[in-house]
């Protein structure tokens, strides 16, 4: 089976192909267009250059050379060395070389080796059976075309006068009312400013003349009242603060006794849990898969979180109590590396 037939096949079903120590044959997608000069609609293809500055072997070749005729490896690579010297003393004394269905590979006086793209049929699997396709042109008479441009509507100047008033009069109706109804407007809102602003000092007023009047009365009932008021409401005040405090301290607490080191805050958003054990970061997603497949094969339920470009992390979690945390924490440490494990907290 010839090299160069083998090229070819394989530039239907790759993008590229490297010909060892001479260059790659690459393609590149090419849409359908119509060619107005000869009316024909040309189907979708791939364009195909030669890159000489690739020139490592990626043994796409070989391995075709070897599954299609069964050939060792070292005489299938022999094939080949024979083929790229064979093209090379060819380039050298005719100054090209023909491959059938890719194009003539040439070089000139200073050895830079080219493509003259040259294809007998398309090497895009996706067009397959697609054809040039003409396009009937209409056989105008003298009398038509006559006809058809005395059909043809004059523009005058009184006609594009016409549209542009049509386009200008909506602004104009608008600025006018605008002018008109501006005072209104202006006075509307200061009106309602100066009732929001009068509201709030009636009430500050109201409070200020009920303080005094209790103060003045000594009625112990109304007095009562309001010491009850305010003294449940600064019991309140303190109840919340403490249990927010003590919630705190108390998962602070959890993470010193763990012996965790490492935590980092950072506000991923509501939707995401309180907290995550990160133990892999990596550039690539397909890397971070392969981590989440053997921890899911360990029993954890691991994550990606992607919001933090490039990196793609892999946490256990998450959980919203952090001794839901530590348990897998403890259970990881265990069989793991305690120094690539940290806590992520969702501020």
């Amino acid at each position: 089976m010839k090299i160069s037939e083998i090229i070819k096949d394989l530039l239907i079903s790759h993008d590229n192909v490297v010909l060892p120590g001479l260059g790659r044959f690459e393609t590149k997608y090419k849409s359908a267009e119509i060619n107005r000069t000869d009316g024909k609609i040309q189907p979708p293809t791939k364009s195909i250059t030669f890159n000489i500055k690739e020139k490592e072997d990626d043994e796409i070749i070989l391995t075709h050379l070897m599954s299609e005729t069964g050939l060792p490896e070292v005489e299938a690579k022999k094939q080949i060395n024979d083929f790229v010297k064979a093209t090379e003393s060819k380039l050298k004394m005719k100054g090209n070389v023909t491959f059938a269905g890719i194009g003539i590979l040439y070089s000139d006086d200073k050895y830079n080796i080219g493509l003259k793209e040259k294809q007998e049929e398309s090497l895009l699997q996706d067009n397959y059976g697609m054809t040039t396709i003409g396009i009937p042109k209409k056989n105008a008479t003298t009398d038509d075309k006559k006809t058809d441009t005395s059909k043809k509507p004059k523009r005058t100047k009184s006609g594009q006068i016409f549209k542009r008033i049509l386009i200008a009069v909506p602004f104009i109706v608008l600025f006018v009312l605008f002018a008109i109804f501006y005072k209104q407007i202006f006075n509307f809102t200061n009106n309602l400013s100066e009732q929001l602003f009068n509201k709030s000092i009636d009430t500050t007023t109201t409070n200020t003349f009920e303080i005094d009047t209790i103060t003045n009365n000594n009625t112990n009932t109304n007095i009562d009242t309001v010491t009850h008021v305010k003294i449940d409401t600064t019991i309140n005040n303190n109840i919340d603060t403490t249990n927010t405090e003590n919630t705190t301290n108390t998962d602070s607490k959890i993470i010193e006794d763990a012996n965790i080191n490492e935590v980092t805050d950072i506000d991923l958003g509501k939707s995401y849990k309180k907290y995550y054990f990160v133990v892999g970061s990596y550039k690539k997603y397909a890397n971070a898969t392969a981590q989440v497949e053997i921890l899911t094969k360990e029993g954890y339920s691991p994550e990606i979180l992607t919001n933090n470009k490039p990196w793609n992390r892999v946490v256990l979690g998450g959980y919203d109590e952090i001794s839901d945390a530590i348990k897998d924490h403890d259970k990881y440490v265990k069989t793991h590396d305690r120094t690539k494990i940290w806590l992520l907290r969702n501020e």
